[in-house]
């Protein structure tokens, strides 16, 4: 214990400086006082009532700190009065009784403190403007009407401005908001700029959605974030643009909607989006049918030629 922070500090005296003045073999006077008087043991001189507020101690002839309605003495090298119970809307700190705090709400139809005895916590809550357990915090001034939870801080009423928003509305709203203006929890008032989307207005749309010369044009969807006009060029493909083409297509081009490539694949490729390896054997096929097909014509130009020349002779004759 700091005995430092006691109210009262003395050195231990055989001649018993703590106790108020009396005449010996008699009650103290501080002894609570029924119908019949104050009463103590013949003996020991112990009160049997206990004591008037104000003091402590068995024999009630210890005198309590201020505001202290019993106390006791703790012993050891020095000697020290230390309060138990506090009067009403003070409580116990280190010893000794400190007021409530001004700020605790109040009951005036009750008769209990305003706060606890054990450490200040105010029992009704705040006064308004103030929160915490012993209502030392300030809500915060750009809380409306300077309201908040007694609790926490929060802002009960909303935000002082609606550019502002959070629990204690310190933040500002999402510059994606129109006007800047959104809820305390977020959510924009006026929906999002052409630009941005999502519910709070926080997710700019895609750099590779198209964007129309017209700034006032909304480039990508406000609930969903897929571009609304394409894709800036034929790199990309989905709903919001963040896909590339294939590099297997022929151009790195593809269509915007399917990711299918648009001038064909690229070599030893096939498919929609020429994402399959073209085989071995189709390949020797193909060059096999080519080579058919070739030869085919070959034969065709050569019956051509021997046709073309019989005739010539022919007319001759």
């Amino acid at each position: 214990m700091d005995v430092g922070k006691l109210c009262l500090l003395v050195i231990l005296s055989q001649f018993g400086i703590f106790f108020a003045e009396g005449s010996e073999g008699d009650c103290s006077a501080f002894c609570a006082q029924p119908a019949t008087g104050p009463t103590c043991n013949n003996v020991t001189g112990d009160c049997l009532d206990g004591c008037q507020p104000g003091y402590g101690g068995s024999k009630c002839n210890i005198q309590c700190c201020s505001y202290c309605k019993d106390c006791s003495i703790t012993q050891g090298s020095v000697t020290a009065i230390e309060c138990s119970e506090c009067v009403k809307d003070y409580y116990q700190s280190d010893g000794d009784c400190k007021p409530c705090s001004e700020n605790c709400a109040r009951n005036e139809s009750s008769s209990l403190s305003v706060c606890r005895q054990t450490d200040g916590r105010c029992e009704f809550g705040c006064q308004p403007g103030y929160y915490g357990d012993t209502c030392m915090s300030q809500c915060s001034s750009t809380c409306l009407g300077n309201t908040c939870s007694a609790v926490d801080g929060t802002c009960s009423s909303g935000c002082v401005l609606p550019v502002l928003t959070g629990s204690k509305c310190m933040a500002s709203c999402s510059e994606g908001c129109v006007k800047r203006e959104c809820s305390q929890t977020g959510s924009c008032l006026n929906s999002c700029t052409p630009h941005f989307w999502d519910t709070d207005c926080q997710n700019p749309c895609s750099p590779n959605c198209f964007r129309p010369v017209d700034l006032d044009t909304r480039v990508c969807n406000e609930t969903t974030g897929y571009c609304m006009h394409g894709c800036v060029n034929s790199t990309y493909w989905d709903s919001n643009c963040s896909t590339e083409c294939s590099r297997n297509c022929a151009n790195q081009k593809c269509d915007y909607l399917t990711g299918d490539c648009m001038d064909g694949c690229v070599d030893e490729f096939e498919g929609p989006k020429c994402a399959e390896r073209i085989k071995a054997d189709n390949t020797v096929r193909t060059i096999a049918i080519g080579a058919g097909v070739g030869g085919l014509v070959v034969i065709i130009i050569i019956v051509v030629v021997v046709i073309a020349c019989w005739r010539r002779k022919r007319n001759k004759f």
